[in-house]
């Protein structure tokens, strides 16, 4: 009963509680809508941009260099070492002459 009584309080205070925009909206608003940067002050060492070294020296290109070089290596020993398919003659298919036509080979 006790759990009855406190969800229908709840739904009450919800629902007959009035709630208008602008209050809510009021204590939202910005104060100061214009900024301005204060050029007095010296930006801290941190903040300042840093000179970026050479592509040549930063690990990733090495690591892009590494990896391509092993593909190109991989795919020309798959290539060197694979041989061709041998072509299947119609006496290996059919066991003799083929009666049949497949596509536009009659």
């Amino acid at each position: 009963m006790r759990l009855i009584s406190f969800a229908v309080s709840v739904v009450v205070f919800l629902y007959v509680t009035p709630v208008r925009a602008e209050d809510s909206l009021a204590s939202d608003r910005p104060v100061q809508v214009q900024l301005t940067p204060c050029l007095d002050k010296a930006v801290p060492e941190a903040l300042q941009p840093q000179p970026s070294a050479p592509i040549h020296q930063r690990w990733y290109f090495w690591v892009a260099v590494a990896g391509t070089v092993a593909a190109a290596v991989t795919v020309g020993l798959v290539a060197a070492n694979s041989h061709p398919a041998e072509t299947l003659t119609s006496e290996q298919i059919c066991q003799g002459p083929c009666t049949g036509c497949i596509g536009l080979s009659c």
